[in-house]
């Protein structure tokens, strides 16, 4: 697998024309994130030894990866974070998030945190309480985005339960019923660290 990130900049004009036609009505700070994504993604493919080609997405939204590549793009106003890798290494699905390290508003944790999560944020120091439920938040993000690579399932944030491993920044997530066979386990693991402002998680799905 490859990942890598850089500061979301002016790189619109590195854009193919096919890529810079998906933004081409979104406002400038869109058309930054977006570009600054698909240049960070083009060039890990490139890295796997892909041809330079537009980077295009679905009717849903996500991108379309060549054939034999798995991969996943986050951004931020200020940070893109690109993961890729070939599915004959053993790797069935990415997901990665990124979102800026500021804590998570009071009034959105109830609909983001279940109430074991509650309950176990509510065991902490108050200080910390803002900036582990964004880790929540950015953890169910990035297993989101894993899990929809295989089953195609669109998730809520009370349908995935994630259980905090600070000690070794890690962390467990319970998936539903109705998406572990083809996820192919009840649970995925995830890691997370801290750079230029931002906290970003990532979810790796390997072959069993």
């Amino acid at each position: 697998m490859l990942l890598a990130s850089r500061a979301v900049g002016d790189v619109a004009g590195s854009l193919f024309p096919e890529e810079a036609a998906l933004v081409a009505k979104a406002v400038d700070k869109r058309r930054r994130e977006f570009a600054s994504g698909r240049v960070l993604a083009r060039g890990l493919l490139a890295a796997l030894g892909c041809p330079d080609a537009p980077l295009l997405r679905g009717e849903d939204r996500v991108p379309r990866w060549p054939a034999g590549v798995v991969g996943s793009i986050s951004h931020t106003a200020t940070r893109a974070v690109v993961a890729v890798a070939h599915v004959d290494d053993g790797v069935r699905a990415l997901g990665v998030d990124v979102e800026e390290d500021v804590p998570l508003d009071e009034e959105l944790r109830a609909s983001v945190l279940t109430d074991r999560e509650r309950a176990r944020l509510d065991a902490t120091p108050e200080p910390e309480r803002g900036a582990l439920a964004k880790l929540v938040f950015s953890a169910k993000e990035a297993v989101y985005k894993a899990q929809y690579g295989l089953s195609a399932t669109l998730l809520d944030f009370h349908d995935v339960e994630v259980a905090l491993l600070p000690d070794v920044a890690a962390f467990e997530a319970r998936l539903p019923e109705r998406v572990h066979e083809v996820v192919g386990r009840p649970t995925l693991a995830g890691t997370w660290w801290r750079e230029a402002s931002c906290v970003v998680t990532a979810v790796v799905v390997r072959e069993a």
